[in-house]
């Protein structure tokens, strides 16, 4: 009897680990294959990689983590998805900006006042300490402060489709037909930074 329980433990703890395994499979490529058509759509219609970065491929490439911190949440796993939210961050800020500027130094054209990021810098240093003024007295994130999150990246996304209706403005008062690149091949005056 021991040994017969012993065997079904050791097959059940197989059978998590290939379900493990071919879930992130499945996430990892369900997320690759949104990000794809998606560029591929927004290359067209002719918006910068910048955008595309900052809106389609962060939410693409973070499906991963919204997934898993749902459904750790619906089971009522807390540590789990708080952990996965944590470290997911440090390992995107860290390894994956680390590991990219060691293939291939990263710069920012034209400087970091002119490039246009200060405000998106500025929106990650404040959504990074926002979390932490929420849980500071009762260390517990409500539906109201998931509400309020929420809807800060909503607006934050509304800030960038502004930015681009700016720059299809300025694209059409210069007679061009689509949304400008990031780079003026046609030495025209530049666009507002996206």
């Amino acid at each position: 009897s021991g040994e017969l329980e012993e065997i079904e433990y050791v097959a059940s703890r197989q059978k998590q680990i290939i379900l493990i395994i071919v879930g992130i499979i499945g996430v990892v490529g369900g997320a690759q294959i949104v990000v794809e058509s998606a560029v591929k759509i927004m290359t067209v219609l002719g918006v910068s990689e910048k955008f595309i970065g900052l809106t389609i491929v962060a939410f693409g490439t973070s499906l991963p983590e919204l997934a898993t911190s749902v459904v750790a949440a619906l089971r009522k796993e807390m540590d789990i998805s708080i952990g996965n939210l944590v470290g997911s961050n440090v390992f995107n800020i860290l390894s994956v900006l680390g590991a990219a500027s060691l293939v291939r130094p990263i710069p920012i054209p034209g400087g970091f006042i002119e490039s246009g990021l200060v405000i998106d810098y500025a929106v990650m240093m404040f959504t990074s300490f926002l979390p932490w003024l929420m849980m500071r007295k009762t260390s517990t994130v409500t539906r109201k402060g998931g509400f309020i999150l929420l809807c800060c990246y909503v607006g934050y996304l509304v800030y960038l489709i502004m930015k681009i209706q700016l720059v299809l403005g300025f694209s059409k008062s210069n007679g061009a037909s689509r949304l400008f690149k990031d780079e003026d091949k046609e030495g025209r005056g530049n666009p507002p930074s996206l």
